[in-house]
């Protein structure tokens, strides 16, 4: 499976190059298929992001965390954004 030794290859790389465990992962662009989070268990990341808008809760599948983009707002913006994604 390409996808896997992928994955695999790349924490290994990153793990040497930064000399610490990788335990997260983003997906590429957010894109992923039905089997990459299998992949992510499987290979021990803790976690792993996606591009959807979503917020986390303790419900959230941990192989298909929510993000959102932030941009280059002031504090006072990036409050009214924070307060919109917790009240959700």
């Amino acid at each position: 499976m390409f996808q896997e030794h992928e994955l695999q290859t790349n924490k290994e790389t990153l793990t040497r190059a930064v000399n610490r465990p990788i335990k997260l992962l983003a997906y590429p662009y957010g894109e992923y298929g039905a089997e990459t989070p299998v992949l992510a268990a499987r290979l021990a990341f803790d976690a792993a992001f996606t591009t959807e808008a979503r917020t986390v809760t303790r419900w959230s599948d941990p192989y298909r965390l929510g993000r959102f983009h932030v941009k280059n707002w002031s504090g006072e913006e990036f409050s009214r954004h924070l307060q919109h994604w917790f009240l959700q």
